[in-house]
């Protein structure tokens, strides 16, 4: 008699994913694609973001004003506020925030899931795009509950200093989840699950290091311009490599 395997279902994932990751990455990795899992993780992740930003509106002003020598920052952060809300109520203002971030959240999720499955491809993962990008949001659900915290970090400066401080440990954990995530999805080894963010995020950190140069010495404009450039033609060639992987994995499976 064949046993049927019970369907996943979000709250699984959503504590599974902190508490038995690799179990829930697994699971994830191996079912049908659940993209209302997604959207789920995307509208969560913009209703925090909103109510980080509506917060920081409202208080940063107050608590700069309350920090000695930052009186004038506080000052013109106000006129700026007053400008971008100029004419529009409170609920149009949150409603213009909820869809800018839903849309950006979106985006983000799978480009950045998009780079990692690039990389884990060409180290010979055998996972699924669309399990990967369903999967990156509970591999980030560390960073997104940090959110809450923030929301009510912004009432005073010693908040703001302990959610900067569980940044860091909400950093380290997200790393080791997408770690996870991408070694159960690509079923291969924990160092090359490492690398497949790695090497990503340190070619990023080397653009924004010469974008940073660039902006405080007219010497060091160049590097901005070469270290793009390459950082182009690598992910370029890395499109590349990847397209051909798929073509040669198409011949093979025809062969079959």
């Amino acid at each position: 008699e064949k046993t049927v395997e019970r369907e996943v279902n979000f709250y699984e994932c959503f504590v599974g994913a902190l508490t038995s990751p690799k179990e829930t990455f697994k699971k994830l990795s191996s079912s049908k694609p659940r993209w209302d899992f997604f959207f789920i993780m995307v509208v969560l992740n913009s209703l925090l973001l909103t109510g980080v930003a509506y917060t920081m509106f409202n208080n940063l002003p107050s608590m700069l004003s309350d920090v000695k020598g930052m009186e004038s920052y506080s000052e013109i952060f106000s006129e700026s506020l007053e400008t971008i809300g100029t004419g529009m109520s409170k609920p149009v203002l949150i409603a213009i925030l909820f869809i800018e971030y839903l849309f950006l959240t979106v985006i983000s999720y799978v480009i950045l899931a998009g780079v990692v499955h690039i990389f884990a491809s060409i180290f010979g993962g055998k996972g699924n795009f669309e399990n990967i990008v369903i999967s990156y949001p509970f591999a980030t659900l560390p960073t997104t509950l940090l959110l809450v915290i923030y929301i009510f970090a912004f009432t005073s400066p010693s908040g703001v200093l302990i959610a900067s401080f569980l940044s860091f440990i909400s950093a380290i954990w997200t790393l080791i989840l997408l770690t996870i995530m991408i070694r159960e999805n690509h079923r291969f080894s924990t160092g090359k699950a490492i690398l497949s963010w790695l090497i990503p995020f340190a070619i990023l950190i080397i653009v924004i290091f010469a974008i940073f140069l660039s902006i405080f010495g007219n010497i060091f404009w160049y590097y901005t311009i070469i270290v793009t450039g390459l950082y182009a033609n690598f992910l370029g060639i890395m499109l590349s490599l990847y397209l051909l992987l798929l073509v040669i994995k198409y011949i093979e499976s025809k062969k079959k």
